[in-house]
């Protein structure tokens, strides 16, 4: 994804680039936030670090839908 700022790349291969990075963070939403530590240490907290797995998956999304 960070050779597509500096060199033309097909638009396919950051389409599949940004899908496989987006899987793969979604399973680590899965695994770490609800299946290892849910609500750990408070509430708040495990919102907190949910929220921001999620800004970043959203983040792979809307590049995805821009620029792919």
């Amino acid at each position: 994804m960070l050779a597509a700022l500096f060199f033309p790349v097909k638009a396919r291969w950051l389409y599949l680039t940004t899908l496989m990075i987006a899987i793969v963070w979604t399973v680590r939403i899965v695994l770490f936030r609800f299946v290892s530590d849910i609500f750990e240490p408070t509430l708040f907290a495990w919102l907190n670090r949910l929220a921001g797995d999620l800004i970043f998956l959203l983040t792979l999304w809307l590049n995805n839908r821009k620029y792919a």
